[in-house]
């Protein structure tokens, strides 16, 4: 199709929406702009698209939420961060000494096996030794922190605070339009103002002379 063609075969809401897809903007933003249902907002993207006017992109935002378990953690910290303290104060510690922590035996072994991964205790037999600094568990601590303030993680604590069951991870997709060459042209051309009937009326049958019809695809 020819330009003229093209024009002729929009709808008053296809225009609209192209109008608004000037500058890159998500189709919510045009939805409450123009203002039209999201529903009638996407079919004309759906179109314009078609009529290589618009360019889609999708953006998809990880949002994290804290479980319960997780704000147990957030009021009263991590368990390696709960370990870490305690060994830090007394440099050396033995098992038992974690009863007073109050953790559940699974909680004290990750917590003992983080800080061991991370370099930063040592254990022989009964005995947790302090071996380097806690740098890497206060960075776990604060990443809690982060997700109650709605930040985001890097991937590999996300991943395993999940499998811990301390957050949990959905994903939120948001679809952005902008209008390409070919549709900036065609906002420009004098005819895309111009209104074209979509529906006949007495008074159009009655005086159709000079009376524009929209483009229909039979």
């Amino acid at each position: 199709m020819n330009y003229n063609e093209i024009i002729e075969s929009l709808s008053e809401n296809d225009k609209k929406v192209l109008l608004n897809a000037k500058e890159r903007a998500s189709i919510d933003n045009i939805s409450n702009k123009i203002p039209l249902d999201l529903d009638t907002v996407r079919a004309s993207v759906r179109k314009l698209f078609s009529l290589d006017l618009v360019k889609i992109e999708n953006e998809t935002t990880v949002n994290y939420r804290l479980t319960a378990v997780g704000k147990g953690y957030l009021k009263n910290g991590l368990p390696e961060y709960r370990v870490f303290k305690l060994l830090s104060a007394k440099k050396e510690i033995n098992y038992t000494d974690l009863g007073a922590l109050d953790l559940d035996k699974n909680e004290m072994n990750v917590a003992v096996g983080i800080l061991k991964r991370d370099g930063i205790a040592q254990t022989s037999g009964n005995k947790i030794i302090l071996s380097g600094d806690g740098s890497k568990v206060k960075y776990r601590a604060d990443s809690l922190s982060s997700v109650s303030e709605g930040k985001q993680l890097d991937d590999y604590i996300a991943s395993e605070f999940v499998k811990r069951g301390i957050i949990e991870i959905s994903e939120n997709v948001k679809e952005f339009v902008y209008a390409t060459p070919s549709g900036l042209d065609l906002i420009r051309s004098d005819k895309f103002s111009m209104k074209l009937v979509d529906k006949l009326t007495t008074d159009i049958i009655e005086n159709w002379k000079g009376v524009s019809f929209r483009r229909y695809d039979l």
